[in-house]
């Protein structure tokens, strides 16, 4: 699941739009991520606030492979490869 950096919603809501997974085990799995650095979390008042840990190691190759596989460059490339008239692209 991802969710966009600053998405106001709680995360609740992602969780029930997205897998319909139940509460319990949506929980578990951010303490998990917390535990293993990949994400942080703070506390407002009795709100807990979970955001990616962009200080971990692991996050750069986590945004890369979604980048890299459905990014810009790929898209865009496999969109122009289609069209017969365009023989080379180059992106800034």
């Amino acid at each position: 699941m991802v969710i966009p950096h600053r998405d106001p919603r709680p995360l609740t809501d992602h969780v029930y739009s997205s897998t319909l997974a139940r509460l319990p085990n949506a929980l578990r799995e951010v303490n998990r991520l917390i535990g293993a650095g990949r994400l942080k979390d703070r506390r407002l008042g009795l709100t807990r606030l979970v955001s990616a840990d962009l200080s971990s190691p692991h996050h750069q190759p986590q945004v890369q492979i979604p980048a890299r596989s459905f990014g810009p460059v790929q898209v865009v490339g496999d969109e122009l490869a289609a069209r017969e008239k365009i023989g080379k692209s180059a992106r800034y």
